[in-house]
């Protein structure tokens, strides 16, 4: 499909995604200066999943086109347009199976970012109520 280079480049960032995939295994610590801290972490990581995303993609493309030129090639008879995507999508898939894991880790480190500024939120109002509460007492 898309040979060495591809699978250099898979051996070369598998331990990132290791390191990704174990701190979004964490849980979100409810101590704030805790969640900034772990947040801070694994927010690092973001722009990198999309870098590595973008570079699977372009690993997905060259296979696409690589398979659909071993299909045409292959091929005595002309083959219907659907059964040729059928038969690329089939041969490119784990290709396209880590560019949607690198996106999915991207999506989660926003997700959990947007969770971590919830509940800064959250114990900044109750820090405001618990000492406006002591403010008027």
């Amino acid at each position: 499909m898309t040979g060495d280079r591809f699978d250099s480049w898979l051996t070369r960032h598998a331990a990132e995604g290791e390191e990704v995939d174990g701190l979004l295994a964490l849980c979100l610590p409810d101590e704030p200066t805790d969640l900034i801290n772990a947040v801070r972490i694994v927010e690092g990581f973001y722009g990198r999943c999309l870098f590595l995303t973008t570079e699977a993609d372009a690993f997905l493309d060259e296979a696409q086109a690589q398979e659909l030129d071993t299909i045409i090639r292959s091929c005595s008879e002309k083959l219907p347009s659907y059964e040729k995507e059928i038969r690329v999508n089939a041969a490119v898939s784990p290709v396209r199976q880590l560019r949607d894991a690198w996106k999915s880790r991207a999506e989660a480190i926003r997700t959990r970012v947007g969770i971590a500024q919830s509940l800064l939120g959250y114990h900044r109002d109750v820090f405001l109520n618990t000492t406006a509460g002591r403010a008027r007492g």
